[in-house]
C-alpha cells in the first residue's frame, strides 16, 4: 500500500523509483545477485583513492631520500 501511494505521489518519477529499488545494485544489496554492495563499492572506491595517495607520496620521499644521499654524497 505505501509503495503505490509513493508512487501515486511522484507521478512520473515512481517508475524510476521502483526501477531503482528493483534493479541490480538493489538485488546486490539484498544478496540475491552476486557482487559488491553500495557500501563495499564505496569504501573499495576510497581505499583504491588513498592507495593512489601513498605511492604518490611514497615515490616523492624516495626521490627525495635520493637528492639528499646524492648531495650528502653518503
Amino acid at each position: 500500500m505505501r509503495a503505490a501511494r509513493s508512487r501515486r505521489l511522484l507521478g512520473r518519477w515512481g517508475s524510476a523509483c521502483r526501477v531503482w529499488a528493483t534493479g541490480p545494485a538493489a538485488r546486490i544489496d539484498r544478496s540475491e545477485r552476486e557482487g559488491l554492495r553500495s557500501g563495499e563499492r564505496f569504501e573499495l572506491t576510497r581505499l583504491r583513492r588513498e592507495n593512489a595517495q601513498l605511492r604518490m607520496e611514497r615515490d616523492l620521499l624516495n626521490g627525495a631520500t635520493a637528492v639528499w644521499v646524492t648531495e650528502s654524497g653518503l
